[in-house]
């Protein structure tokens, strides 16, 4: 039997001279995990994320794509988000290229919200039916909200009945489709807010961001699409080296704390693999999201707030 061929799948790999072969580590440690994270940090590390929670969770999804077959369960979609409608410029656009990138070494597709819940079904179908790993709901008008009983269910379901189109067939296809979302000042119902994990960027004069002072042009005089395209495999394996090592230790799982109640098993997993590498602030943002989208909840909060202005000196 010629060395490279597989019986199994009766495939015959015989690569070009010039193609690399990277062998990833099999043992890592947990030294190994933190190492891989800060690379992953160092990537983002010029973002203007809001918080920590928001620098995590873009973590997060990059791990949720590479390892989303892994998962059994649901997964919840990813809302990449400028805090107001002046929020061109903070980068959005270069994260969802490194997270695409890293994950599947393609250029990333997008659409558009389609008008209507049942064009939304039938392009969240179509993805599935494709077999796609992800879909980009992408140019969100800014303070549209969104809000859809469709897509809340689509967001909770294990597999998902798909029509072909022109025909009366349909296939009952799992879903493993990641859905994100990218726009400026998003708005969410409660539902959709709690099938949602956040990432907030905000920056007072996008207009003014010191290209020349990023991190990674002043550490290695390159652009950050250069440097994406020359260290894809390094972070990839970054990920890789955080999954491996928290299944080396055993798979310690995170204790499921968040709203996000319909995705503990997603949280248990993602967020111990974080957790084992020393992340902070995993869904910390969350609670306040929740608060925020339900329009009662916040109103009575601000008149509390108000009332505590009115006699804060008693």
């Amino acid at each position: 039997m010629p060395e490279g061929y597989d019986p199994a799948t009766r495939l015959y790999y015989n690569p070009t001279p010039e193609v690399k072969v990277h062998t990833f580590n099999a043992e890592p440690t947990q030294a190994d995990a933190r190492l891989a994270l800060s690379k992953l940090q160092y990537l983002i590390a010029d973002f203007p994320f809001v918080d920590e929670a928001s620098r995590t969770n873009t973590i997060a999804i990059l791990l949720t794509l590479v390892i989303r077959h892994a998962v059994a369960g649901v997964v919840p979609a990813w809302a990449c988000n400028g805090l107001n409608e002046f929020s061109q410029n903070v980068g959005k656009g270069k994260i969802f290229k490194a997270l695409i990138t890293i994950a599947l070494d393609k250029d990333v597709k997008t659409t558009t919200i389609p008008p209507t819940p049942t064009q939304m079904l039938q392009t969240l179908s179509a993805e599935v039916r494709n077999g796609a790993p992800y879909v980009v709901f992408d140019d969100i008008k800014s303070g549209y909200r969104l809000e859809s009983n469709d897509l809340n269910a689509f967001l909770t379901a294990d597999s998902w009945n798909c029509k072909v189109p022109g025909t009366i067939i349909s296939y009952e296809l799992p879903v493993r489709l990641v859905v994100l979302f990218n726009g400026n000042n998003l708005k969410m119902s409660v539902d959709l807010t709690n099938r949602m994990c956040w990432s907030d960027l905000f920056h007072e004069e996008t207009q003014r961001r010191n290209v020349n002072e990023f991190r990674i042009y002043k550490d290695h005089g390159i652009e950050f699409d250069e440097y994406l395209r020359e260290k894809r495999l390094e972070l990839l394996d970054a990920v890789v080296t955080l999954v491996l090592a928290w299944k080396r230790a055993g798979m310690p799982k995170r204790k499921a704390s968040s709203p996000l109640v319909k995705y503990a098993l997603w949280e248990r997993i993602v967020g111990g693999i974080l957790e084992f590498a020393g992340a902070n602030e995993f869904l910390a943002n969350q609670k306040a999201k929740s608060e925020a989208a339900d329009d009662q909840t916040a109103e009575i909060i601000l008149f509390i707030d108000k009332l505590r202005e009115q006699f804060s000196d008693d």
